[in-house]
């Protein structure tokens, strides 16, 4: 009795399965019948997401790394109007009483020469070659020693210049042409 049972139990599966028409599967970018999305359209826009946003960064990378400086634009002297401490262990930015008291500026020459001046005086002095959007300077210090660090453009137009140092304090700079 029960191995007639068992092929009784296998016919009526198999016929109920002939009676039952075949649906196909869903497709992910549609909504199921309650009108929110199903898991596999989320994740179908999850990863849309993820990919567009990819894009945009490398985007926004290629933009900024093809900023180019040219020797002709850099040349001559550059007053500074302001100076941002971008650390946030740092003390706050330095005053515009202070910019004006001190009147600084920076001097880039023909030769690849950069001079930093501070209150009428020399601060530091040596010289740079220019490298894609980077001014790579080596600092002439007593004793013959010198020290090489770069300062990154953020902006070069005619009239004005943006630039921040690269070190653990960081400071960005704007400056405006000299007359």
């Amino acid at each position: 009795m029960l191995v007639d049972f068992s092929k009784h139990a296998t016919r009526k599966l198999l016929e109920s399965y002939k009676e039952t028409p075949i649906k196909p599967e869903p497709d992910p970018a549609e909504n199921d019948q309650s009108g929110y999305p199903t898991m596999y359209s989320a994740i179908f826009l999850y990863l849309k997401m993820r990919i567009l946003i990819a894009i945009c960064l490398c985007s926004l990378v290629i933009i900024a790394c093809s900023i180019s400086v040219e020797k002709e634009m850099l040349t001559g002297t550059w007053d500074y109007i302001k100076i941002e401490n971008l650390s946030s262990s740092a003390q706050d930015s330095t005053s515009v009483a202070e910019l004006k008291a001190a009147e600084p500026y920076i001097r880039f020459s023909e030769q690849n020469k950069l001079q930093i001046f501070w209150a009428g005086k020399l601060l530091s002095t040596g010289i740079y070659h220019i490298d894609g959007a980077m001014i790579r300077y080596k600092e002439d210090l007593p004793d013959g020693v010198t020290r090489e660090f770069p300062f990154l453009v953020k902006k070069l137009s005619e009239n004005e210049l943006i630039f921040e140092t690269m070190s653990r304090e960081g400071t960005r700079v704007t400056a405006v042409r000299r007359n």
